[in-house]
Order: structure tokens, then sequence, then C-alpha cells
């Protein structure tokens, strides 16, 4: 891969970097099949959230958990 400079634009004052579709492209596919999940007000433990996700889930493929700090799972 080759990387290139793209100049910046200057728009009231501040630097702006834009992005081209394709520089993410790879990303926005990977997260298209992702749940993000935020639990309020209460610390439930991991395997209810698992098991409350694949409850929900219709065509699996395969499935991956990760608890973030701060009651956030994916």
């Amino acid at each position: 891969m080759k990387l290139a400079f793209t100049e910046p634009i200057m728009h009231n004052g501040e630097s702006i970097q834009c992005i081209d579709e394709m520089d993410i492209e790879s990303e926005v596919e990977l997260w298209k099949s992702s749940i993000t999940c935020f639990v309020l007000g209460v610390n439930p433990p991991f395997l209810i959230i698992k098991g409350f996700a694949r409850d929900y889930v219709i065509e699996v493929g395969t499935i991956r958990f990760m608890a973030g700090q701060n009651r956030v799972f994916l």
C-alpha cells in the first residue's frame, strides 16, 4: 500500500482533512454486522448480555462478544 499526502482544507481558520470513502471501506464492512450495547443503571454479568444477544440474532455466522469499559458491550 502506498501512502499519499493530501493537502488539508482550511475552513473558518481550522485545518480539515478529508477522508476518502475508499479509506474507510474495509472498516465500514467490518462493523456492518455489529451490535453495540450500553446498559444504563446496572452492570449485568457478561453471560446475561451474551444470552440476550443470542436470543435476538436470527442469522448466525461467527459470534464474538467483547465487554468494554463502563458497561459497553460489542
